[in-house]
């Protein structure tokens, strides 16, 4: 399966999520014989960046998580 990536807008608030595109045989990414899909972006909007890293901080010391 071929997904596509869509940007979405609701209630003011903007995404992308991926959205199936079309079924391709368990051969065809072997060969190569497959076309990743340009993403879909709202027409009438320019595409906004979704990186919301300004958000986050660094941590000093990792030693206090569980991982």
């Amino acid at each position: 399966m071929i997904f596509q990536e869509r940007e979405w807008e609701y209630k003011g608030s903007r995404g992308m999520t991926a959205q199936p595109y079309s079924i391709i045989t368990i051969e065809q990414p072997e060969k190569g014989n497959f076309k990743i899909p340009e993403p879909k972006f709202i027409d009438d909007k320019p595409p906004v960046s979704y990186s919301t890293n300004e958000n986050f901080s660094s941590l000093d010391d990792d030693e206090d998580l569980p991982f």
